[in-house]
């Protein structure tokens, strides 16, 4: 079952932002249409799709990017510990 799988991965890793599943239905009116797990949606305050990545984050910083860039508003370039 996917949503227990999730949820035993939450359990040992803890995250600082919301996870949530949903059924397509539930989707449709997003227009979303998820092509497999992992898909990661990023919903601003309004329930607009502000982005979504397919697949798995290839990195630690390309997750890290996301969540700062559509999650907090912070471009990566702008991150405190940006290269």
């Amino acid at each position: 079952d996917p949503t227990n799988d999730a949820r035993t991965f939450l359990k040992s890793h803890p995250v600082s932002y919301p996870s949530y599943t949903s059924s397509l239905s539930a989707l449709a009116p997003l227009k979303l249409y998820p092509t497999g797990p992992p898909q990661t949606v990023f919903i601003d305050p309004r329930g607009k799709v502000v982005f979504v990545h397919d697949g798995e984050y290839q990195s630690l910083e390309a997750l890290e990017n996301d969540i700062g860039q559509y999650s907090l508003g912070v471009e990566p370039s702008d991150r405190p510990d940006a290269k």
